[in-house]
């Protein structure tokens, strides 16, 4: 149930970001009725009409496909989430509330890069203002009930500490250091911005194993795409959906790498 019940909230989600993104990055309309539309909300594959257009099928199921692993590897949270809900009902939601809304980011930004190779910088920036202003609210909220019966559902939320904004700092210089070390062929400025955000939601030590696995999901997916297209020079790779599914697999498997790593 936990897995069915992800899928379609995020496979919703989906629908409606990669129509803006799209919308966005082409200025054109693509239905032109509201049947239109919700045929194209409730029908997981593309119509004949839309699959004339091999880039935009190939943009739609790389997303598609992308929004699909996300929702099973957040899944395997779902309990979690509801166990802070029962401590907290109102800090429980809006907790859950944020995470999803961090993700929506995530995935649009991910979507238009698919589509694009590159971020509009003016999202970036309001993910930023957003990851920064819920650590502030959580922070206020810790103010508030410290001393209280429910002082330590904080333990449980790793929002509106110092160590966020450390690791936001941290996170946003890593992909500085890349951009003016390779002049931004490596990487975009953009990327400055949401790197500095999953740190800010992610804390310390988190913004390392978001790294990591950020790295790792890169290097796997390069290395596949590279060797299907039998082409080494000149690829151009999205990097904002690794960026993006390091911070997913943070948020649910935490630390596993350096405990993988410890057992050997």
């Amino acid at each position: 149930m936990n897995y069915l019940l992800t899928i379609i909230a995020f496979y919703i989600i989906f629908k409606f970001l990669f129509v803006a993104a799209h919308t966005s990055f082409t200025e054109r309309i693509l239905f032109n009725s509201k049947k239109e539309f919700l045929l194209f909300i409730i029908n997981p594959l593309l119509s004949k009409k839309y699959l004339k257009d091999k880039y935009f099928s190939l943009y739609y199921y790389l997303s598609f496909a992308l929004t699909l692993v996300w929702s099973l590897v957040l899944a395997t949270k779902l309990n979690e989430f509801l166990d802070i809900i029962k401590i907290n009902y109102a800090i429980g939601i809006l907790y859950i509330l944020a995470i999803i809304i961090f993700i929506s980011f995530l995935l649009y930004l991910s979507i238009f890069d698919v589509m694009s190779f590159s971020i509009p910088e003016i999202i970036s920036k309001r993910m930023l203002l957003f990851a920064l202003s819920i650590n502030l609210v959580f922070l206020i909220l810790k103010i508030l009930l410290n001393n209280t019966d429910y002082s330590y559902i904080f333990g449980l939320i790793n929002l509106g500490s110092i160590f966020n904004l450390i690791a936001g700092l941290m996170g946003g210089g890593i992909i500085w250091v890349i951009v003016k070390i390779s002049r931004e062929r490596a990487m975009g400025a953009g990327d400055i911005d949401i790197l500095a955000a999953i740190g800010l939601m992610v804390g310390l030590p988190g913004i390392f194993y978001s790294f990591f696995y950020t790295l790792m999901a890169a290097s796997l997916i390069s290395i596949l795409y590279v060797l299907i297209i039998r082409k080494y020079k000149g690829v151009l790779i999205p990097f904002v959906p690794f960026l993006s599914t390091g911070f997913i697999l943070c948020l649910v498997i935490s630390d596993f790498a350096l405990r993988l790593f410890s057992i050997y």
